[in-house]
């Protein structure tokens, strides 16, 4: 499916975890935002936002080990709105980061929240 969309890419080596996370970190410092359409609607109801994320995490890890053998990773690439054309991997590589980040946010504001309780 994601070559009859996107085609081949010309042959190159995927980035590192590190270096992903810096090239998007660094659009993100040059005022990159994400497009309307990926900003997911949150209702009032934020109680399963954690059981949802892991739902899909786990969704992820299926698809990913029966669909994609680790020589393909780096064989496909996809658009991506600040990090241009990135493999599979890096796809992957962006995914953990970023559900980290988000996780990192829903903790904080958790902490704030409880804070203002006590």
């Amino acid at each position: 499916m994601v070559l009859w969309v996107f085609g081949l890419p010309k042959p190159r080596q995927s980035r590192s975890y590190i270096q992903l996370v810096s090239d998007y970190q660094q659009a993100l410092a040059h005022g990159f935002e994400a497009p309307k359409e990926y900003v997911p609607y949150v209702g009032k109801d934020r109680s399963g936002l954690l059981s949802t994320l892991k739902r899909m995490e786990e969704k992820l890890v299926r698809r990913l080990n029966k669909w994609w053998k680790e020589e393909e990773l780096d064989k496909y690439m996809v658009p991506h709105p600040s990090l241009g054309k990135i493999t599979m991997r890096e796809l992957l590589f962006f995914t953990i980061y970023h559900t980290e980040h988000h996780l990192k946010i829903i903790e904080k504001r958790a902490e704030e929240v409880s804070h203002k309780i006590v």
